[in-house]
């Protein structure tokens, strides 16, 4: 069983006698508490030292429409269908080093929200929502809250491609081809980069395409 299969909260358990039996709520909290001694740590959820999405949010379960609790900050980091949640999403704060949870992507829905205005609740700017067909960790949706509007559409792009593309697609997209020959056209890849080395000017090292000299052509009097 896979990670994100394993982290359904209401995954039902095999009897005896081959069928399924429902996990009681106490054995539903010690299962998630024996995948979250288990989950991965934050370096070992990129791809060759490069994570395929990830950034600070806030999160909150989801009852209904209306948020279950506060929003809680967090770093998120993708990894295929998982997503995982460490601690320490506030700015100036180290993510820890393991997640605190993860949730199981793969088909989920993804909603923009934007202003979550709920009185007489506070109001809520940034948010999308992702919905699940079935439970995870106790709740079938939470909320998600960026810093500016940008940062929700970057988010929003990445995670309706990836709850529809399969693995393949996501490991093509993010990993580079085994074998291909790999060049480097320049040796500088900023925006301003010319092929040329760099010129002291005034004290100050500087970059710059030199214009052609023309010679202009003068009528014989």
């Amino acid at each position: 069983m896979s990670v994100g299969e394993a982290g359904q909260s209401d995954a039902a358990a095999k009897g005896a006698d081959g069928g399924k039996k429902k996990l009681t709520k106490k054995e539903k909290e010690q299962l998630e508490r024996e995948l979250r001694r288990n989950l991965p740590k934050r370096s070992a959820t990129g791809r060759n030292g490069v994570f395929e999405m990830s950034g600070p949010l806030s999160f909150t379960w989801a009852a209904g429409n209306v948020p279950g609790g506060p929003f809680v900050p967090v770093n998120v980091v993708c990894r295929g269908h998982n997503l995982y949640l460490f601690e320490g999403g506030e700015a100036g704060h180290r993510p820890s080093a393991k997640p605190k949870s993860f949730l199981q992507i793969k088909r989920a829905e993804v909603e923009h929200i934007g202003l979550l205005l709920i009185p007489p609740l506070p109001p809520h700017s940034n948010v999308f929502k992702l919905t699940f067909a079935k439970k995870q960790f106790g709740h079938r949706a939470f909320f998600f809250k960026g810093e500016t509007a940008k940062d929700v559409s970057r988010w929003l792009a990445d995670l309706r491609w990836r709850v529809m593309a399969s693995e393949q697609e996501i490991k093509r997209r993010n990993e580079p081809e085994r074998g291909q020959h790999v060049e480097l056209s320049r040796l500088d890849e900023t925006e301003t980069a010319v092929h040329r080395p760099p010129q002291r000017v005034m004290g100050i090292s500087v970059r710059y395409e030199e214009r052609p000299e023309v010679e202009a052509a003068l009528d014989e009097m």
